[in-house]
């Protein structure tokens, strides 16, 4: 629920910027986050203050790093993207080395085939893909659309539980 707080930061930098964001976007928006809220209220949510700040920072400098990238001269959305992956993947190995002593040695036996696909469809579809989208939908679209994004991914996520894993669309998730 917090991520979807990101479309709304954006469109405050866009507006402080001096762009005019239209009130069919603010009322989008603010349809997007009361969905949002409403998915929220099946599950049993807990989090330490650390993890909670942490939570609101993620969405507040997604949504910086998106308006700086809509005033920059930027390169080609893949070769950003591609920059991101190489960084991204670098520092949590460094993470992942020094915080995780398990990480050091994979047990490949213990790796199933729809782990591996899982894997593969999230570096091509939610990445790669999606990733280059977005960067594009950044610098060719309004900011509150190409935030709205955060607003999809949830229902996505539900009709993939659905098709995939059998799970029932019951209560506010339903409504939502």
């Amino acid at each position: 629920t917090v991520v979807t707080t990101m479309p709304m930061w954006l469109a405050l930098w866009t507006r402080w910027g001096g762009e005019r964001v239209p009130l069919t976007s603010w009322i989008g928006l603010g349809l997007g986050v009361v969905g949002a809220l409403l998915l929220a209220m099946e599950g049993d949510f807990s989090a330490t203050w650390v993890g909670a700040l942490l939570a609101f920072a993620a969405p507040l400098c997604w949504s910086l790093g998106s308006y700086a990238s809509r005033r920059m001269a930027l390169p080609p959305p893949a070769m950003a993207s591609a920059a991101q992956w190489l960084l991204g993947g670098l520092l949590g190995l460094v993470v992942a080395w020094l915080w995780e002593p398990g990480a050091r040695a994979v047990d490949w036996q213990q790796v199933s085939p729809a782990s591996v696909l899982a894997w593969l469809y999230l570096v091509v579809m939610g990445t790669m893909v999606t990733l280059n989208a977005y960067l594009w939908l950044l610098k060719n679209t309004s900011a509150a659309l190409a935030g709205s994004y955060s607003f999809v991914n949830p229902v996505v996520a539900l009709c993939v539980g659905v098709w995939l894993g059998g799970e029932r669309l019951t209560g506010w998730v339903f409504v939502a």
